[in-house]
């Protein structure tokens, strides 16, 4: 076998490796950010649609081992920044920003 056919195997199997890499990777991205909008995000809006005060989430959310700072943040979203968002739509804003920045 010459040497450039060498070259090209071992650059294909490597390329093919390191996609094979970062899909995994990004999958499990993708993955923990459903997960997290389904434990957390989801809940957080039906609870902000059905009156529940910003208070009672966020120390629900602190009694079940969620961050203070994380809460807090998660609750002003909620309740601030997509005050008039559908559910549907809160969860796309924070799969759009989880995706990128990870949980």
């Amino acid at each position: 076998m010459s040497n450039n056919l060498k070259a090209f195997i071992v650059a294909f199997l490597t390329g093919t490796l390191i996609l094979f890499a970062a899909q995994k990777a990004l999958s499990d991205e993708l993955d923990n950010c459903q997960n997290f909008a389904n434990r957390y995000v989801g809940p957080v809006t039906d609870a902000r649609d059905a009156g529940t005060p910003p208070e009672v989430i966020f120390q629900q959310l602190v009694m079940v081992g969620f961050n203070p700072e994380g809460a807090y943040n998660l609750v002003q979203t909620v309740y601030l920044l997509h005050k008039d968002s559908s559910k549907e739509e809160v969860l796309a804003s924070f799969m759009n920003w989880c995706v990128g920045e990870g949980v």
